[in-house]
C-alpha cells in the first residue's frame, strides 16, 4: 500500500494552550489513489515532530473520570508544596512520579484511534512522508502543501484483507452493526456503521461533526467528483437523520489495541432529551445544527472502491445474521 497524495495545512496559532506537544498542522493522505484519511494531526516540540492519527474522545466510566479529576488536584497540590520548599523524601517524590505516570496512562485512554496503521512499517512510512512534507512547507513559509505521489499506482490493487463486525441490538434506532476493516494487512478503519435504511442496508464511514462558518467551504482534492467528501457527508447526514440513528452509540472493538467498551461523546450536544428543552433552547439548538457538517474521517474516493467496501461488509453482515451470531471476523481475505 502506497501513499499517492498528501495535503498538509498549517494550524493557526492558539493562545493559552498548554500541551506536551503543540499542534502545528493537519494532514490528509490518500492510499493507492483509492482511500483517503483526514484529520491527521502534526505536533511539534523541542523533541521533534509527532504524528497523531485521527481519533475520537470516549466517555470513561463516571468513577474513572472522578478519580482522574481527584488525582489531578492532589498532584497539583503536592507539586505546589514542593515548589514552596516543603520537605518531601525521595520515596515520596518517586511515588509522585508513579502517580503521574498512571494518571497519564488513564487520560490517554480517553481517546480512540479510528484510522491507524497496524504495523511499524506502515506507521514509519506515514510518519516519514508527513514529516518530510511538513518540514518542506515550513521551510518555504507556506500555509499549506499538496503533493501527488506514486501516480503509477492503480486503485484496482486496493485490497480489504479483514472484516470484523459486531451486531447492535438497540431497538430504538436502525443501527444494526459496527464494522472494522483492514486495508492490505497494513491499515485499520474502525467505527463503520451498518444502518438499516428504507432501501436496505446503508454503510456509513466513520464521521465526526464539523462546525464551520457559512462562508467557509470544505477543501478537498477529491470534492469535485460525484463521489466527493461533500456528497458523502450529505448522504450520511440525511440517512443518519431519517433513520434516527443513535449517534452516541458505543464502539466495541476486541482487536489487539484493547479498546475499552466506552461511549464516544464527540456529538453529545445532540442529546435524547431534546423534547424537554424550552422553546428558546430548541431554537438555539436548531441554529447550531445549521452550522454543522459531517466530516468523514476515512472514506473511499470513487464509486468503485466504495462499492468494493460495501459489498465486503454487507456480505459478512448477512453471514453473521444467517449464523445468528453477535459478531463475525474474517482475516486474510
Amino acid at each position: 500500500m502506497k501513499i499517492t497524495y498528501i495535503k498538509i495545512k498549517k494550524s493557526k496559532e492558539r493562545e493559552g494552550g498548554i500541551l506536551p506537544f503543540f499542534l502545528k498542522g493537519i494532514a490528509s493522505i490518500t492510499f493507492d489513489n483509492a482511500f483517503v484519511v483526514h484529520n491527521i494531526k502534526i505536533f511539534e516540540n523541542e523533541k521533534g515532530i509527532f504524528v497523531g492519527m485521527p481519533s475520537i474522545r470516549k466517555k470513561l466510566k463516571k468513577e474513572v473520570e472522578e478519580f482522574i479529576k481527584k488525582e489531578e488536584e492532589e498532584i497539583k497540590k503536592i507539586e505546589e508544596l514542593i515548589l514552596k520548599g516543603e520537605f518531601f523524601s525521595d520515596i515520596d517524590k518517586e511515588n509522585l512520579e508513579k502517580r503521574k505516570a498512571e494518571l497519564k496512562k488513564l487520560k490517554k485512554g480517553r481517546f480512540l484511534d479510528i484510522a491507524h496503521p497496524i504495523n511499524s512499517e506502515t506507521r514509519d512510512m506515514i510518519v516519514k512522508i508527513i514529516s518530510d512534507y511538513y518540514k518542506e512547507m515550513i521551510s518555504k513559509s507556506d500555509e499549506k502543501i499538496e503533493v501527488e505521489l506514486n501516480n503509477d499506482v492503480d486503485y484496482d490493487s486496493f485490497n480489504i484483507t479483514s472484516v470484523k463486525i459486531r451486531k447492535k441490538n438497540k431497538s430504538q434506532n436502525r443501527l444494526r452493526g459496527i464494522a472494522s476493516i483492514t486495508l492490505d494487512n497494513s491499515f485499520a478503519i474502525h467505527k463503520i456503521k451498518i444502518i438499516e435504511g428504507d432501501k436496505g442496508i446503508f454503510i456509513a464511514m466513520p464521521s465526526i461533526p464539523k462546525f464551520i462558518k457559512k462562508e467557509d467551504k470544505i477543501e478537498d482534492k477529491h470534492h469535485v467528483t460525484n463521489d466527493s467528501l461533500e456528497n458523502n457527508e450529505l448522504n450520511f447526514k440525511n440517512e443518519f437523520s431519517s433513520n434516527n440513528v443513535d449517534k452516541d452509540d458505543d464502539v466495541n472493538i476486541d482487536d489487539n489495541e484493547n479498546y475499552s467498551d466506552y461511549d464516544s461523546d464527540y456529538d453529545s450536544d445532540y442529546d435524547s432529551d431534546y423534547d424537554t428543552k424550552s422553546d428558546k433552547e430548541k431554537n438555539d439548538k436548531d441554529k447550531k445544527k445549521d452550522f454543522q457538517k459531517f466530516l468523514d474521517i476515512a472514506h473511499p474516493i470513487n464509486s468503485h472502491i466504495r462499492n468494493k467496501i460495501e459489498e465486503k461488509i454487507k456480505k459478512h453482515f448477512e453471514e453473521m445474521i444467517k449464523r445468528s451470531k453477535d459478531h463475525i471476523e474474517t482475516k486474510d481475505l
